[in-house]
């Protein structure tokens, strides 16, 4: 891993990759972000000039673009990024240099290979907006797999569990999980939660004194204590016994948080609620909540902007926005006692931590999860489908998308700061597939 560190470390300093290119390898790596953070910075120049900031794919190299050309010229109107299939704040042109195959493979000899006869060709899913780049590159792939097209609008988590309660999608998207009255007034019966992927909600702060090659350690009573407004300068001593180099950093913090009702949202306050009496009794948990103290930036971009343009700001974000705009990631300390930096393996230790007391209809939340190396800010990202189904052609291809997506479909998360589903659960999320129905008899084909 050194030697890979060190040339992908040359090819930064030398300009023979750009910003987007290593950010890439390094995920691709499993580097550390205090090593990632080192990268980046070593590319200041190669991106220095704001027009070259602003198209990133405009110092690839030439055989890249020949390749992106030829994609396009393939794909048409299929475009995996054309914004009225997939919307979402995630700089999809930056990401999807991170949307590829990173060599893991599924072993399982239950693989969904090659079209099947009787089941529909179309799929419409809408919901959550933080898997919405993932599932993009996921449903382009599945099309070439099965020649069913899978059609997504990334409108909220909110909007997924109101379109697939009215039945007006074939499946939903959330990142937070659908309460129990939500369920009962699903007009189709019953709705079972498949986890697909995993992501890490990070406290990312602008502090312009300190490099992030030494990254905040946040215990929580202090993320906790930011929030709630009663720790208002970086140099608190609360602050100052994790982090010595705060104490001469005598300045306001200006708290940052969603303005608009997310799963992002609703994972941070889990965790704020699960660790803290007073957040949890006054503030509680929800897509939004009544915040006692900052300002909102809209979708997790909004809030990485406010963070970029604001000196001595925090807020809180997923994973690879902290990354694409090269702000600090702070590690959290979990139950262990552990201050974790947010990475895939962190956020899939945390779902293991529960895998052995997990209830089996899997809406269970993940955050303080238990374990040494486990991330206390992690959340499952869901697909909704109805246990019971009208329709043998839809019931037919939504089993077999849905068995597709926490299997062969896992090999995309980590490349894109995701993590893959543990085979613990995988197992489980298995058996709710196979107990979705048609006329009261299990529909997929399968094992």
């Amino acid at each position: 891993m050194a030697s890979k560190y060190e040339e992908l470390y040359a090819a930064a300093i030398t300009g023979n990759l750009s910003r987007r290119q290593v950010l890439k390898r390094a995920l691709a790596l499993g580097l550390t972000i205090p090593a990632i953070s080192a990268l980046l910075a070593a590319c200041e120049d190669d991106d220095s000039d704001d027009g070259a900031a602003a198209e990133p794919d405009s110092d690839d190299s030439e055989e890249e673009v020949v390749e992106d050309e030829e994609e396009e010229a393939e794909e048409g109107e299929d475009d995996l990024d054309d914004p009225d299939e997939v919307e979402s704040d995630l700089d999809v042109s930056r990401a999807d240099a991170f949307l590829e195959d990173d060599g893991w493979e599924y072993e399982g000899d239950d693989r969904i290979e090659g079209p099947y006869d009787g089941e529909a060709g179309t799929l419409n899913g809408a919901g959550a907006t933080f898997p919405a780049v993932l599932y993009s590159r996921w449903f382009h792939e599945y099309e070439q797999v099965t020649g069913v097209r899978v059609n997504y609008q990334s409108i909220g988590s909110g909007g997924g569990i109101a379109a697939i309660s009215d039945q007006t999608v074939d499946f939903g998207g959330t990142d937070g999980p659908m309460n129990n009255e939500q369920l009962e007034n699903a007009r189709g019966g019953n709705i079972f939660h498949i986890p697909v992927a995993m992501g890490a909600v990070v406290p990312t702060y602008n502090i312009p004194e300190l490099g992030y090659e030494e990254p905040l350690r946040f215990t929580a009573d202090t993320l906790a204590g930011i929030y709630l407004g009663d720790i208002t300068e970086w140099n608190d001593p609360a602050l100052v016994e994790e982090n010595p180099q705060l104490e001469e950093i005598d300045q306001s913090i200006l708290v940052v948080h969603r303005s608009d009702g997310s799963g992002t949202t609703f994972i941070f306050v889990d965790y704020l609620s699960a660790v803290n009496e007073e957040w949890a009794e006054n503030v509680g948990v929800g897509t939004s909540v009544n915040w006692p103290i900052g300002i909102g930036g809209n979708g997790n971009e909004g809030v990485a902007g406010e963070v970029v343009q604001n000196d001595y700001s925090i807020g809180y974000v997923e994973l690879i926005y902290a990354l694409q705009n090269e702000l600090g990631v702070g590690m959290v300390q979990n139950q262990s006692g552990n201050f974790i930096l947010p990475d895939t393996a962190s956020v899939t230790a945390a779902a293991a931590g529960f895998a052995d007391s997990i209830d089996p209809n899997l809406r269970d939340r993940i955050v303080d999860a238990p374990g040494d190396d486990s991330y206390p800010i992690s959340g499952f990202t869901w697909l909704l489908a109805y246990e019971n189904m009208d329709e043998e052609d839809k019931g037919l291809a939504l089993t077999r998308m849905l068995w597709w997506c926490v299997t062969d479909a896992q090999r995309w998360n980590n490349g894109l700061g995701y993590a893959r589903v543990p085979e613990e659960i995988v197992d489980l999320a298995k058996e709710l597939i196979q107990d979705i129905k048609v006329d009261g008899e299990p529909i997929f084909p399968g094992e």
